[in-house]
């Protein structure tokens, strides 16, 4: 019933943002499947606004659909604190979220998945424990998977935090180990935009073109285009101006 609740609140965080309230098919999400069904561990990365956690979002959809256990903890929300069995029995787990849920999956493959692993950096005053939870919960997941285990880990974050915030990087960028395949999250391609936005799509010009290739963008955009008050805009700030007004 945790988990079940867990997956229920990761659902709900991020289905009334989806561009349209639909799900919106990326190649990203193909490479994220193909990665973790041939055991990898996977780092999901990209700028602030191109649709991580819509990613996720349709990745879990896949998973549900499959009966593949998976527990999904967005880590703005849940800050992890003391130890992985203690961040656990916060959640509502009998133990480290890496054992309860090799443990519901029964031999079965099940996913791990820590959305917005940048949040560390900013929601906490005691970021370094946080981030020694998260090392501990890897730690978890490699110890299962030198076990045989079909369990694995799938990480969100922004790409400037990786490469920037001392803790993570000195985590994550150990290439020598190869413990993670990383996937970059791109812009949106031009027939998706396309699709979104229809015939206005011609009337635009290259640069508000590439700017609604931004998921973030395109979902301020969709809103405005539904009330009727789409501004002319030539950056991203115009568009949030006319969406608060």
């Amino acid at each position: 019933p945790a988990i079940l609740e867990l997956q229920r609140q990761f659902n709900e965080s991020i289905k009334p943002l989806l561009i349209g309230r639909q799900t919106i098919q990326r190649q990203e999400t193909s490479l994220l499947l193909e990665a973790v069904e041939n055991g990898k561990n996977v780092i999901l990365s990209g700028t602030a606004g191109y649709g991580k956690s819509g990613i996720l979002f349709e990745f879990t959809e896949y998973l549900q659909q499959k009966n593949i256990p998976f527990l999904p903890i967005r880590l703005d929300r849940r800050e992890p604190e003391g130890t992985a069995k203690h961040f656990g029995k916060m959640l509502g787990l009998p133990d480290s979220p890496p054992f309860s849920l090799n443990g519901l999956a029964a031999g079965r493959m099940s996913v791990l998945i820590l959305d917005q692993l940048d949040a560390l950096r900013w929601t906490s005053t005691h970021s370094n424990n946080a981030l020694d939870v998260c090392k501990e919960l890897e730690h978890h997941i490699q110890f299962l998977q030198q076990d045989d285990n079909n369990i694995t880990l799938v990480l969100a974050s922004r790409s400037f935090d990786l490469e920037h915030d001392p803790g993570l990087r000195n985590w994550l960028s150990d290439r020598e180990s190869k413990r993670f395949v990383r996937i970059e999250v791109k812009e949106l391609p031009d027939e998706v935009v396309k699709n979104l936005t229809g015939d206005t799509f011609s009337q635009l010009g290259e640069k508000e073109k590439k700017l609604l290739a931004c998921p973030f963008n395109l979902a301020i955009w969709t809103e405005l285009n539904r009330s009727g008050s789409i501004p002319t805009f030539r950056t991203s700030i115009d568009l949030m101006r006319a969406y608060w007004k």
